[in-house]
């Protein structure tokens, strides 16, 4: 199976669990957008997601994602799959990455809803 096949499974999987809470979301097809996924919940702030099997957006990316987010007045949230079990986690950026080898990323737990099941 390719990259970008996987990718594109991963984002269904996503929206899937989106639904399942909740949200109703846009995929922007083939990443074209501003965001891999956008999802939107009455009394909820709007979400734009991006989609990442292994988890990892490089600095320039993620501070660009959060940057926009911020001037947009959206959540910005990292979904990636947990590989044992396999699990989709969704994290909030909290703030820009400094690039410095040993600085965690800001982020913190996302939970789509007060009973946010781990199941896909």
């Amino acid at each position: 199976m390719s990259n970008s096949s996987r990718g594109l499974n991963f984002e269904r999987k996503v929206r899937r669990k989106l639904e399942r809470h909740g949200w109703t979301v846009i995929r922007a097809a083939a990443s074209k957008g501003p965001a891999d996924l956008i999802a939107f919940k009455a009394g909820h702030d709007n979400l734009f997601i991006e989609c990442k099997i292994g988890g990892r957006l490089d600095t320039e990316d993620w501070n660009s994602f959060y940057d926009m987010c911020q001037e947009l007045g959206v959540v910005p949230i990292l979904a990636w799959q947990k590989k044992f079990p396999c699990i989709i986690s969704m994290r909030r950026l909290t703030g820009r990455k400094t690039g410095r080898n040993g600085d965690p990323a800001p982020v913190e737990e996302y939970a789509l809803s007060e009973s946010d099941p781990d199941d896909e």
